[in-house]
């Protein structure tokens, strides 16, 4: 009904949604402007919070501070302190955004201080957004109980998106601490591994695009998954078949991305495209990615170096 402004607004926000977990942020954020300017103050949450995440992945951290600052105001105002909580926590999450993760911490547990115990959907992505901004600072015991409370939440709310973004974040720790046997998201981890391997040898790009998607959303940077085993995957298809390379390179998520990657490995564009993958998911934005290494200061692939097999495509 094109008549109904409720249906309408509600439409646009699904849309924004949509597009933001795709990765589309710049075209997500029509729709959420939109939406927000038919919704009242109570119910523009959740396209306040589409509108920030799309600025935040098109790196426009003045415009989501300034119109998050405005939808804080007019909370206060009122003195609703679910809307409060609610702008509070974004206003952490554009901090972190804008490369400030001491000042995102302070923000993200006085929005915790402003949720009401019971509020779980609330908590359970205050919860979320506290994770990921003790990963940015890497402190890891701290991360790990955060995650696990925001999984938590997930589960008793039976949303599996927010499930899958609490275990990504788990994922990467266990990563970090380096035993990635622990993941929750192991297993995916190995068969996506193993799917980007069997589609670099039938050439199949969508196929590899797919896994590839796939893996970059069980974790932050690190998939959990061993130096031995990727080298393992990757070493057969790639040993017998030299011009596997070029397809990967042709066919690398992060060559979509940024087109000035010449002189890195394949591990580290391919990292790249694994950040940029799962930020998709709502969780890192902007300057976060500068904390992670990318590099391993190789131009070249060669035998024996630890951290790359000696068959993964080098971009010259």
């Amino acid at each position: 009904n094109l008549g109904n402004i409720d249906g309408k607004t509600a439409a646009q926000t699904l849309i924004a949604k949509v597009l933001v977990l795709r990765g589309s942020w710049q075209e997500a954020i029509r729709p959420a402007r939109n939406a927000l300017k038919s919704l009242k103050l109570a119910n523009c949450i959740d396209a306040q919070e589409t509108l920030v995440r799309a600025l935040l992945g098109c790196s426009q951290t003045g415009e989501a501070r300034q119109s998050t600052t405005a939808k804080l105001t007019e909370f206060e105002q009122q003195s609703d302190r679910h809307g409060q909580a609610a702008m509070t926590m974004l206003m952490a999450t554009i901090s972190a955004a804008e490369g400030n993760p001491t000042e995102a911490w302070s923000t993200i547990q006085e929005a915790q201080g402003l949720c009401d115990p019971s509020d779980l959907k609330l908590l359970s992505k205050v919860h979320l957004e506290a994770s990921s901004i003790l990963l940015q600072l890497r402190m890891l015991d701290e991360t790990l109980v955060r995650a696990q409370e925001a999984l938590m939440a997930f589960w008793k709310l039976g949303d599996r998106l927010g499930e899958q973004k609490a275990n990504a974040v788990l994922s990467e720790v266990y990563s970090l601490r380096g035993v990635p046997h622990l993941a929750p998201n192991r297993p995916q981890a190995v068969e996506a591994m193993k799917e980007m391997a069997k589609a670099v040898g039938l050439r199949d790009a969508d196929g590899y695009q797919k896994a590839s998607e796939q893996l970059a959303r069980l974790a932050v940077s690190n998939p959990p998954i061993s130096k031995k085993e990727k080298r393992e995957v990757f070493d057969e298809v790639l040993r017998r078949d030299q011009a596997a390379s070029d397809f990967i390179r042709a066919n690398s998520s992060a060559s979509k991305v940024d087109t000035s990657l010449a002189g890195e490995t394949f591990r580290a564009v391919e990292k790249k495209g694994l950040y940029f993958g799962y930020r998709a998911g709502g969780i890192a934005y902007g300057p976060r990615f500068r904390g992670i290494d990318v590099a391993l200061g190789r131009a070249t692939a060669a035998r024996g170096i630890e951290d790359e097999a000696h068959a993964y495509a080098v971009y010259q």
